[in-house]
C-alpha cells in the first residue's frame, strides 16, 4: 500500500484532485466544511490507485492521473490515461482528450474530441427563426 501512495505522489506531484460542483458539492462550500472535506479526502486518497486495479471504469481517477501527467508535458502518457477515462457522456474528459491531441499536433483527432464534447453540452439557448 505504501508503494502505491508513493507512486501516486510521484505522478500527481503533490497536487490535490480538481473537483467541480458536480463532482463534490462540498468543494464550493464555505469554511470549515470545505477544509474538513479536503482533509477527509486526503485520508481516502491512498486507496485511489488500488481502485484503478479494482474498478477499471473509474473515469474521474483516470482523468486526474492524465491531468497530472499533462502538467508534466508528458502528452503521450496523458493520452493513454485519458483514453481509458473516456466515458460516453463525460464532456470534461472529451475536452481533455481533445486538448491532449492538440498538444500532440493531431488536429483532426482533437477536433473530433472537441465536437463530441460540444454535442454533449446542454443547449443553453433556443434559437428562434
Amino acid at each position: 500500500a505504501l508503494l502505491l501512495v508513493i507512486t501516486k505522489v510521484q505522478i500527481i506531484q503533490f497536487q490535490l484532485p480538481v473537483f467541480t460542483r458536480f463532482d463534490n458539492p462540498a468543494a464550493v462550500n464555505p469554511t470549515p466544511i470545505q477544509q474538513l472535506t479536503f482533509n477527509y479526502l486526503l485520508l481516502l486518497n491512498s486507496s485511489e490507485l488500488c481502485s484503478l486495479k479494482m474498478n477499471k471504469n473509474n473515469t474521474k481517477l483516470w482523468n486526474n492521473v492524465g491531468d497530472a501527467l499533462a502538467n508534466e508535458k508528458n502528452f503521450e502518457r496523458t493520452l493513454k490515461y485519458l483514453l481509458q477515462a473516456t466515458h460516453p457522456d463525460d464532456t470534461g474528459v472529451h475536452m481533455n482528450v481533445g486538448r491532449t491531441y492538440k498538444d500532440l499536433n493531431r488536429a483532426g483527432e482533437a477536433e473530433e474530441s472537441y465536437m463530441l464534447a460540444m454535442s454533449l453540452l446542454p443547449q443553453l439557448f433556443l434559437i428562434k427563426k
